[in-house]
């Protein structure tokens, strides 16, 4: 809540060569609130942008927006796939380590609006379709005042060794970050 007014301003949306997509695959992001922190009941549209492609395989593409957000509640970035919609096809790659049953999925008959009415016919997490996971899709964001997260000490479980220098041109230094 202390987070509360940001900007989104990207999303990155990562696409593995698995998914049986293709890079000039067409993909629609939405955003929305959700105040009680449950789409299955509905939730606030709050912005678009359509019309991307997937971009390339096996990395996070990002995507510009600019997207206030006043809160309160959870942040959900849509994804459709509006090219790869084959059964079995999921656009966004899942990441398997540690799911937080955070990630959700809704599918149709028929295509999907444009903005998308949450929830859809068929709606839920992905843990409960058998898909335990987090979509790898990101939103990164900028607070009103700025940006906070400028300096190490504003993210308390990120370490950075070492955190100034300088590297010649043409030569590296190695750089430990720990979280």
């Amino acid at each position: 809540a202390s987070d509360y007014p940001f900007t989104l301003t990207e999303i990155q949306f990562y696409t593995g060569s698995d998914s049986l997509c293709n890079a000039t695959d067409a993909v629609d992001f939405y955003v929305y609130q959700d105040a009680d922190g449950n789409p299955a009941n509905g939730a606030t549209h709050v912005g678009s942008l359509t019309g991307q492609t997937l971009g390339t395989l096996d990395q996070f593409n990002s995507y510009p927006v600019n997207i206030a957000l006043s809160g309160p509640g959870d942040v959900l970035i849509l994804a459709v796939n509006r090219g790869c919609d084959l059964a079995g096809q999921f656009p966004a790659s899942i990441d398997q380590t540690t799911p937080q049953v955070r990630s959700w999925i809704g599918f149709d008959a028929a295509a999907p609006g444009n903005p998308p009415v949450l929830p859809s016919a068929t709606f839920g997490t992905i843990d409960s379709f058998g898909f335990p996971g987090n979509w790898m899709i990101r939103g990164v964001g900028q607070t009103g005042g700025g940006g906070t997260c400028s300096a190490p000490t504003n993210i308390p479980w990120l370490t950075v060794a070492p955190s100034n220098g300088t590297t010649a041109g043409g030569a590296s230094t190695p750089v430990t970050l720990t979280y």
